[in-house]
């Protein structure tokens, strides 16, 4: 395995697209971020990658929209243009996030503007890269939506995203302060995490700890997870768009992890037009969570039997 050893100077993406030509000729690569800061925009992971952050390391992601371009994604549970995931794989294979270090979302900025669109009671795209948004859904007006005002195409983007994935591995590593969902794996199969620990304010709004959407072969393993609203949550699309991708998320394994304040520990929907298949949950403890299982139902979330 060539490995790549993170400096102070260093342009992450740039380090990373040389690690990827690596992992792209030798099927496999390492990045290895020593204790420091790295503060950065967004990063987009490739096959064969495996990043290693050691103890007080950490990878803080700049709070600018301007940033983050936007990609083709799902959020709440409809497929659409959206700004992109911090931290973002697509279409690859075989890539392990791992380490006693820290991938910080810098998420106070998002929830503070977040709170200020409800203040206003704000029903429109008013920013600049809201309007670029708007431009590129331009059903957005009558499509279905959740607690994130789609309406405004203020679509924040989760703290990391895997589009299509497989063979991903997340051990030991801190995941906080995500913008928006903090662990989002959409159409993705065969996942371990394990040991993962993912903080979040309780107040922080919409910043579920896991967001498991039309995936499979999932293992979630000696957790800790302290979030601002549902820990592990079970998705598969939303509405007659859910209905048309109608893939479920099946093969969950959660065990042996430990919850703290969320509104739920183990959610179901409210995206759920695809279906929620074969979850299995033992020997998780829950302390001061809501509800332990929170079964969520919206009429324009989809049904499935």
């Amino acid at each position: 395995m060539t490995t790549y050893i993170a400096s102070d100077n260093t342009d992450l993406q740039t380090l990373i697209n040389e690690a990827a030509r690596t992992a792209s000729e030798e099927h496999c690569a390492e990045i290895i971020f020593p204790p420091g800061t790295w503060l950065t925009g967004p990063l987009t992971l490739y096959s064969h990658m495996t990043l290693t952050l050691e103890e007080g390391a950490t990878i803080r992601f700049i709070a600018d929209p301007q940033l983050y371009p936007p990609v083709w994604t799902r959020w709440e549970g409809i497929e659409c243009y959206a700004l992109h995931p911090l931290l973002y794989a697509a279409d690859a294979c075989n890539i392990t996030l791992r380490g006693a270090g820290v991938i910080e979302g810098a998420g106070q900025w998002w929830w503070d503007t977040f709170r200020q669109i409800e203040e206003e009671d704000r029903q429109a795209p008013r920013e600049s890269w809201e309007r670029q948004l708007a431009a590129l859904n331009p059903d957005y007006r009558s499509r279905p939506g959740g607690g994130g005002r789609p309406q405004t195409q203020f679509l924040r983007p989760p703290l990391v995203q895997f589009w299509k994935c497989s063979a991903i591995h997340l051990q030991g590593i801190t995941l906080q302060n995500s913008p928006f969902w903090t662990l989002h794996t959409v159409y993705s199969r065969d996942i371990v995490i394990s040991g993962v620990t993912i903080l979040n304010p309780a107040d922080a709004i919409n910043t579920d700890a896991i967001d498991l959407d039309s995936s499979e072969n999932i293992t979630i393993e000696d957790c800790l997870f302290d979030v601002g609203d549902d820990a592990i949550t079970l998705k598969s699309g939303s509405g007659a768009d859910g209905l048309r991708i109608n893939r479920p998320t099946r093969n969950v394994t959660a065990r042996r992890c430990r919850i703290l304040a969320s509104h739920g520990g183990i959610a179901i929907g409210s995206e759920t037009a695809g279906g929620i298949e074969n979850v299995s949950v033992s020997d998780c403890v829950f302390e001061g969570t809501q509800r332990a299982i929170r079964p969520e139902i919206a009429a324009w979330a989809g049904r499935y039997d």
